[in-house]
């Protein structure tokens, strides 16, 4: 506010916050959205230096992508933040919530990323997004909730993200066709690896975890809650991911031809990739399978 931020959803703010975000890095202090607050903004918030802020207040996007943090021609570190983002505009196809790019050794927490084509996009690209841990509340409404990927031999690797809910609602245009997490994509030279997901809840979704191109991701006593389809394996370079469900209506599980009964370890058709899974089945324990 003291560079001139109105926060009441209707004014742009975007030149007040990035002057804010200016002087918060020449003076080496953190940047604070105040709570209650709408910030509007119709062009993409670039945070590009190792400024850490809280978005107490949500920031109204209308941009194409919300809020980047990191850039393509660095690797930055030792950022401590709280992401809070949502699309002020109609659902579209090509707009991302939070895209984060060569980000590694940092703390985010994602309190709310609201109504993106991607809620938020991981990306190694040219360098590392690596040794993070990130927190999630709330992801929803969003057609992938979580993206991970590389580009120009990058690499998205050993990164943790802790709970949380990535959720689409039944009036959501992207029912349909939406994934939770996703790791990999079409095209891509590297395989994201060793990504760890602890407990978080998947509900409403197509498919809740889907995988292109990825090894060594794990996926521990996730809730698959309403979902369409707990995994799905695309074809691609893919091994050695685990998946454990500890609460799901739904458990049918597909490779890129054959569907996998949930209560066994399976290879897939390249030979070595394993789904294991606890199940809870009902009884007074939970019962571990294969």
């Amino acid at each position: 506010e003291y560079f001139g931020a109105v926060g009441d959803g209707t004014t742009d703010d975007y030149d007040a916050i990035m002057d804010a975000y200016e002087y918060c890095d020449t003076n080496k202090v953190d940047l604070l959205f105040l709570p209650n607050k709408k910030y509007l903004c119709g062009t993409t918030l670039v945070f590009d230096k190792a400024v850490s802020f809280k978005m107490l207040g949500a920031v109204k996007s209308s941009a194409t992508v919300a809020l980047q943090i990191g850039s393509n021609d660095a690797e930055k570190s030792y950022i401590d933040c709280l992401v809070n983002v949502v699309n002020s505009t109609a659902v579209s196809d090509s707009k991302i919530g939070c895209n984060v790019i060569n980000i590694s050794n940092s703390k985010i927490e994602f309190a709310n990323v609201d109504s993106f084509e991607t809620g938020i996009k991981l990306v190694g690209n040219g360098y590392g997004t690596c040794y993070n841990q990130f927190y999630i509340n709330m992801i929803r409404n969003c057609k992938v909730g979580v993206l991970i990927t590389n580009s120009n031999s990058g690499w998205c690797n050993e990164n943790l993200f802790i709970g949380g809910r990535i959720f689409v609602a039944t009036t959501s245009p992207y029912k349909a066709t939406c994934v939770g997490v996703q790791i990999g994509e079409t095209g891509i030279t590297s395989s994201p690896n060793s990504n760890y997901f602890l407990h978080p809840c998947l509900e409403g979704m197509n498919v809740a975890v889907s995988i292109f191109k990825g090894a060594f991701n794990t996926f521990e006593a996730i809730r698959a809650e309403s979902v369409g389809t707990t995994l799905k394996i695309n074809a691609g370079n893919i091994y050695n991911n685990m998946v454990t469900v500890a609460y799901g209506s739904t458990t049918k599980v597909y490779t890129t031809t054959t569907s996998i009964d949930t209560n066994v370890v399976k290879s897939t058709n390249d030979g070595n990739n394993r789904e294991r899974y606890t199940i809870f089945d009902g009884s007074a324990l939970f019962r571990k399978i294969a």
